[in-house]
């Protein structure tokens, strides 16, 4: 039996109060943590491209890396670069010269054809708080052309002339700035050689270096 003149009653409304208080400022710090984008993703990846265009100085650095049929991995290679007043300006790692780069290590050039021909761009889940991160497929010809480019010093020619491709680019940027922070290439490259269809899986993960007196593209 309730004594008289106790109300019950307020010390639910209190309890209620704290639990939507703690409620509230739970979804606050989780919203400052992974503060959803403001722009859609095809603008947001044209921002990223821009900012890294519009650098006069920065530097990359990466590995590109070959699997078979069997996800063996066949190669690796290690690649760099550096970009002054808007010009690469010297390049580190295996096939150091320009005219060797012609595979997955000529990252600048995929971020053109990501920018030209992207098929699709999403946003994909960040890893790390105050980061951007796009998921982008390029059209299966972009796919194709890269991949035919890249291994004609590699495959016959028959393997050549039936290669197909799937390219994937997982870009991400940072939220601030909007400088790339790294793209991953993932490309399956399907051709047929000897009589018999192969498959393989080529892969190219570059990470991008701002220096000191790097121009930002701010919010």
């Amino acid at each position: 039996m309730d004594r008289p003149g106790r109300r019950p009653w307020k010390g639910a409304l209190r309890l209620l109060a704290i639990a939507l208080f703690a409620t509230a400022m739970l979804a606050a710090g989780s919203g400052c943590a992974r503060r959803a984008p403001d722009k859609p993703p095809a603008e947001a990846f044209a921002l990223s491209a821009s900012a890294l265009s519009g650098d006069n100085r920065f530097a990359y650095t990466g590995e590109a890396a070959a699997y078979d049929g069997q996800g063996v991995l066949v190669s690796r290679v290690p690649y760099g670069g550096e970009v002054t007043h808007h010009r690469l300006a010297a390049l580190s790692g295996a096939g150091a010269e320009a005219s060797t780069q012609r595979g997955l290590e000529r990252p600048l050039e995929l971020v053109s054809a990501a920018e030209r021909e992207a098929v699709s761009v999403a946003y994909a889940p960040e890893r790390r708080a105050g980061e951007v991160s796009l998921r982008l497929v390029l059209s299966p010809g972009a796919a194709q052309r890269r991949m035919r480019e890249a291994l004609r010093d590699t495959l016959p020619a028959e393997a050549l002339r039936t290669l197909h491709a799937d390219t994937v680019v997982w870009w991400t940027a940072d939220r601030r700035t909007w400088f790339p922070i790294r793209m991953r290439e993932e490309s399956v490259v399907r051709y047929r050689s000897d009589g018999r269809d192969r498959e393989e899986r080529r892969t190219s993960v570059t990470d991008f270096h701002r220096t000191p007196d790097s121009d930002t593209i701010r919010r």
